[in-house]
């Protein structure tokens, strides 16, 4: 019995009906692609009431401006700048007022030093338009005197609190700095000068160092007309004086004789020239015997500053003592 195979026949049929397409498995479906674009939603329908009404924009908010920027530096196309502080305002002739002197009291030392520089009175402000006059003030009539101090009627009596002799008759009264009232707004004039003749007749007791200081004729300032305000004393002048000049002045305060005591002037000083040599002032021909805080100034008085190297007596002054 002749035996048959029957596998290549199997797998012939098999290859037919792949081939035709009588498979019985399902065909495979893709899903679609997702797709990126944004849903478009639906626009509402206006009614017409909504169309009839007119089209606006948001209000505009203007941006805020930099407390450090001025105007035009907020600009976009604007590099920023600090703001400039504003000027001070000024008199209208362009210079800062500087205070009077301030005058000195019990108590200050009243020390001095080289003057070079003047101090500008104190001027009142003033409107756009307007000018401030620099002139007197016509207080200079002929009653007018600029000063109301009060003159010795009597030599008797002994010294008064600030170790000072009776005046003579007919000479003034000192005034005491803390009662000094001055009024700038008053202006008057005297004459001023300060020399050192004395010193040429006494040059071998003269400090070396100091005789290239001592002017050929003596005289470190010629007679000159000052303007001083009513209420002023000597020395608040000298001091105006001597920053004007440009001249050395040094001074200290004494409490004792309630004064300004002048130690030196133009780097001469007291015992440059001796044991008894120093700086005296006299007034209208007059060495008073206080110091120059207390002698108020008058219109037309006339003070010389004068260097003594025997105690006054070498200048007329030895009663001052």
């Amino acid at each position: 019995m002749k035996r048959v195979c029957l596998i290549p026949a199997a797998i012939a049929l098999l290859f037919c009906l792949s081939a035709c397409g009588t498979g019985t498995d399902a065909p495979t479906i893709r899903p679609p692609a997702a797709s990126t674009a944004q849903p478009v939603l639906p626009v509402p329908e206006q009614t017409p009431a909504e169309q009839a009404q007119p089209t606006t924009q948001p209000p505009h908010t203007p941006a805020q401006t930099d407390h450090y920027l001025s105007p035009v530096d907020n600009d976009q196309n604007h590099t920023a700048h600090p703001l400039v502080p504003e000027t001070p305002n000024v008199p209208i002739d362009g210079q800062p007022t500087v205070q009077p002197d301030s005058y000195l009291t019990q108590g200050q030392t009243g020390s001095g030093a080289v003057y070079g520089t003047t101090q500008i009175p104190n001027t009142p402000a003033t409107e756009p338009g307007q000018t401030v006059s620099t002139q007197p003030d016509g207080y200079l009539s002929g009653s007018s005197t600029g000063s109301d101090r009060v003159y010795s009627t009597t030599t008797g009596g002994g010294k008064d609190r600030y170790h000072t002799d009776p005046v003579p008759v007919g000479k003034p009264l000192p005034t005491e700095p803390q009662d000094q009232q001055v009024d700038t707004h008053k202006q008057y004039t005297c004459t001023f000068s300060i020399e050192c003749a004395t010193i040429l007749n006494n040059l071998s007791q003269l400090d070396s160092e100091k005789l290239e200081l001592v002017p050929s004729n003596g005289v470190i300032l010629p007679k000159q007309t000052v303007t001083f305000y009513e209420g002023e004393s000597v020395f608040d002048a000298l001091q105006r004086l001597c920053r004007d000049k440009g001249i050395h002045l040094e001074s200290s305060w004494t409490p004792l004789y309630n004064t300004a005591y002048i130690e030196g002037i133009h780097n001469l000083y007291e015992f440059d020239c001796g044991a008894l040599s120093g700086w005296m002032y006299r007034v209208n021909g007059w060495y008073p015997n206080y110091g120059c805080s207390r002698y108020q100034l008058a219109q037309g008085d006339v003070v010389e500053w004068r260097y003594t190297c025997d105690l006054g007596k070498d200048i007329g002054g030895g009663n001052a003592w």
